[in-house]
């Protein structure tokens, strides 16, 4: 895991892990460089919008419950950021409520993974972020593929 002040010249593609919870920010970028990114930790949106500043990520993976601000509040602000609204961001939280989820796609998510999630499932949806150029930005460009394809 990466701090911010450190720099490397690879191709990896990189990823910022915004979760507040030590355990699972160490978890998750664990498993994304045993993948062969990138990872860099933020555990709150004041500090991973320092880093976004200074080092721009191919993906966000965002807890939605952090100290300072919720996930919606999070993808807001990014989709309204010129150098940031190219981002995909991907919702992981505990929470299963179906206006959660609604409200983090809505607001410019990808996707919401939920916890716990295997080892499988959070590299295979990172990899569908970053990988594939066809992968809609919104909720309501995945609805606009979907009703294509079927009528």
């Amino acid at each position: 895991m990466e701090t911010p002040t450190e720099k490397t010249h690879t191709e990896k593609k990189t990823v910022l892990v915004i979760e507040d919870d030590r355990d699972m920010n160490e978890l998750m970028c664990a498993i994304l460089e045993k993948s062969g990114y990138r990872s860099i930790s933020a555990f709150d949106w004041e500090s991973a919008y320092k880093i976004m500043s200074g080092d721009h990520p191919d993906l966000i993976l965002l807890d939605f419950m952090l100290p300072d601000a919720n996930g919606s509040e999070v993808c807001r602000n990014i989709s309204k950021n010129e150098k940031l609204k190219d981002v995909p961001v991907i919702v992981v939280s505990s929470l299963r409520d179906l206006p959660v989820k609604m409200s983090s796609l809505v607001a410019g998510a990808i996707r919401f993974i939920n916890k716990p999630f295997s080892y499988d499932e959070l590299i295979f949806e990172v990899e569908r972020a970053i990988e594939k150029n066809h992968v809609p930005h919104t909720l309501w460009e995945e609805i606009e593929m979907f009703t294509k394809e079927k009528f």
